[in-house]
């Protein structure tokens, strides 16, 4: 059986509900599904074995003035030593990858990460307002076609998204929410995702079914 492994929880979120879903999404697809929501355990898991990267997590180094120290002590991961070199390493060999939600946060815009995902977060236009309902709708000639619909989440803006990225899906202002991205391996990036309220929604759980048949066709197509 390949092996997944799923890197959720840190800072603001605890990890649960995406544990949950990426579950649901994998059930039936031939995986056993190892969760990781402590960072000093994930490069040991990875090592183990790793045919999808499923990327949820919040882990990023607190170095934003916004954050105190209690937080950074509590909060605060650092993407250096064993963890980059395994990360990276898994990338390079072309493990394709699931980014969800914080993903494009976490490791702080470390290069083989963006490499892989074609985009990140910047610390000094990206934001985003409190959870509300948004519009979710399909980009200009998008690959994975699907119905626009709205969905209770939080609203990327100001990402740094690669121009080698497709966009799937847009906000009703333009702001990339959904790409696919290839280098070494398959990337597909989700920045929804927040909580239960989004990752349950019908429509959504659809696209991300839709991710995954895209981030998985060569290895339909080139089975070990």
């Amino acid at each position: 059986m390949s092996r997944a492994v799923v890197l959720a929880g840190g800072w603001a979120h605890p990890g649960h509900d995406l544990i949950a879903a990426v579950q649901t999404l994998l059930d039936g697809r031939g995986f056993d599904v190892v969760a990781v929501t402590a960072p000093e355990h994930a490069a040991a898991e990875i090592e183990a074995g790793c045919d999808l990267l499923v990327a949820g997590c919040c882990w990023f180094a607190m170095a934003d003035g916004r954050y105190t120290h209690r937080q950074r002590q509590q909060y605060a991961v650092d993407f250096d030593g064993e963890l980059r070199e395994v990360v990276t390493n898994v990338l390079d060999a072309g493990c394709p990858v699931l980014a969800l939600h914080t993903a494009v946060i976490s490791f702080d815009g470390a290069e083989p990460w963006v490499r892989a995902l074609g985009g990140t977060w910047n610390w000094t236009n990206s934001w985003h307002p409190e959870p509300a309902s948004m519009l979710v709708e399909p980009a200009v000639a998008t690959p994975i076609a699907f119905e626009a619909f709205s969905v209770v989440d939080e609203l990327y803006q100001g990402l740094d998204v690669s121009e080698t990225a497709t966009v799937v899906a847009e906000s009703a202002n333009g702001d990339p929410l959904v790409w696919l991205h290839q280098q070494a391996g398959r990337a597909a990036v989700n920045v929804l995702g927040h909580d239960q309220r989004s990752l349950a929604h019908p429509a959504h759980r659809a696209l991300n079914e839709q991710l995954l048949d895209w981030l998985l066709a060569v290895r339909a197509q080139n089975p070990d």
